[in-house]
């Protein structure tokens, strides 16, 4: 009788006989003969892929090894799902940082199971643990499988029921659902497979050929909503482990090691722009100063940055602006914070704002500004509108003209300035493990010169 233990699939169990024969004539001597039987051992052979198949940002990736998915919220995918390669194909999806996904952003992944063996598989279990950036705070499983519309399916587009097809169960504890096949399945069985598995070999061996009716393959589809926890610019990651399958039910494990595949999110980074707002001088007042970007000794020049705060969190944020030697801080005018925004420290007015840092580079006097934000939140998840902080300061024109200052501000000297937007992040806010900023970024902007 053949052993149910794990066995690799396609290889031999041999048994080998040799007989031997001597006579009297030629004693010492024998006659040696040999024969052997070789068995192919049917067993399964498991893979397990996830992917990125839609967003609310970038809508549905389209037709991926062979499926044509639905958005999200949709049903599924049509199509038939054949073959393992076409499962790595779904399973190398990720969403980059071009698709601007932020809180209360969905996506949806799918789980991609795939038997590439000659035999049925048995006891089939596969987990996933939500991570903290993604809203993961469900009671139980029907609440968890309502707010991510979850859904099981043959690789035929089949709809699977739970508690029929397969059992769901949900962790709240440690934000983590498993799914287990029942080892029922008959309907895609092919000639020579009377046995009800929980999924279908994938290969004929009486009939030499790969199964092609998607029997052999199930599909995990479930949609995930950002939090607001999720940090701008960090890169999300979970991960689908199969933890479980045998050649039998009942049987023992042929996941020695579990096997697992990771889908990656980037979460959208902030945008920053600085401007020339105006100059104190009018046309009216001087005609020889009639252009915005004209000053003279003792004039005040306006700026305005603008942060476009990402939905969630951007973590550690400051601006840290340097205006040119002839350049001195005057004041902050205004600060404007859109609905939905907030900061961990809140930017004041006047010429010695709070949370904001007034210093000097090189020869220059009060040209180097630092605004500590501390975290930015923005909870207005409406992606049809940006949420903003506008700051409004004043700088005047200094009466300098000596060494080492030199030119000093003469007429047709050329003010500059640049402004640097910082922030961090960790990848998962949830994980203990991490409390160091994992990377950090920033976005520099100038405003037009002044002559």
């Amino acid at each position: 009788t053949v052993s149910s233990d794990p066995f690799a699939d396609a290889l031999f169990l041999t048994n080998q006989v040799q007989s031997g024969e001597g006579n009297t004539q030629s004693p010492g001597s024998e006659s040696l003969a040999n024969a052997i039987v070789q068995i192919v051992i049917n067993e399964p052979d498991v893979s397990i892929h996830k992917g990125v198949v839609a967003s609310t940002q970038g809508g549905s990736v389209g037709t991926v090894g062979g499926l044509t998915f639905d958005t999200v919220g949709g049903a599924g995918f049509t199509g038939t799902l054949v073959g393992e390669s076409n499962a790595a194909l779904i399973g190398d999806l990720n969403l980059d940082a071009t698709t601007d996904v932020d809180a209360g952003d969905l996506v949806r992944f799918a789980l991609v199971a795939v038997n590439s063996g000659r035999s049925d598989a048995y006891d089939f279990k596969i987990q996933d643990t939500l991570v903290g950036s993604y809203v993961n705070n469900y009671a139980d499983k029907a609440a968890f499988m309502a707010a991510t519309n979850f859904k099981a399916l043959r690789g035929d587009g089949t709809l699977l029921t739970e508690g029929a097809d397969y059992t769901l169960t949900w962790n709240a504890g440690t934000k983590t659902f498993e799914v287990e096949m029942t080892d029922n399945y008959t309907a895609g069985n092919l000639a020579g497979d009377t046995k009800p598995g929980g999924v279908s070999r994938g290969y004929q061996s009486g009939i030499d050929a790969a199964v092609t009716n998607g029997s052999n393959g199930v599909v995990i589809l479930y949609d995930l909503t950002v939090d607001t926890d999720a940090q701008a610019s960090s890169t999300v990651t979970n991960t689908a482990v199969l933890t479980n399958y045998a050649g039998d039910e009942g049987a023992f494990d042929h996941t020695a090691e579990d096997k697992s595949d990771t889908a990656s999110i980037v979460i959208d980074s902030p945008g920053f722009t600085k401007v020339l707002t105006s100059t104190s001088v009018t046309p009216a007042q001087d005609p020889n100063n009639a252009a915005l970007n004209q000053a003279v000794i003792g004039e005040t020049v306006t700026y305005t940055f603008t942060i476009a705060v990402g939905e969630g969190t951007t973590a550690g944020a400051t601006v840290v602006d340097t205006m040119d030697a002839g350049l001195a801080f005057v004041g902050v005018q205004s600060v404007t914070y859109s609905a939905g925004v907030s900061s961990a420290n809140t930017i004041g007015t006047g010429a010695a704002p709070t949370n904001v840092t007034v210093g000097s580079t090189g020869s220059g006097t009060g040209n180097l500004l630092t605004f500590d934000f501390g975290n930015l939140t923005n909870t207005d998840t409406n992606n049809a509108t940006d949420e903003t902080i506008t700051i409004v300061y004043s700088a005047v024109v200094v009466n300098t003209n000596s060494v080492p200052a030199s030119p000093g501000n003469q007429a047709g000297t050329q003010l500059n300035n640049s402004a640097e937007l910082g922030w961090s992040w960790v990848n998962d806010p949830d994980d203990a493990l991490l409390p160091n900023p994992e990377g950090t970024s920033s976005i520099t902007s100038s405003a037009a010169n002044v002559t």
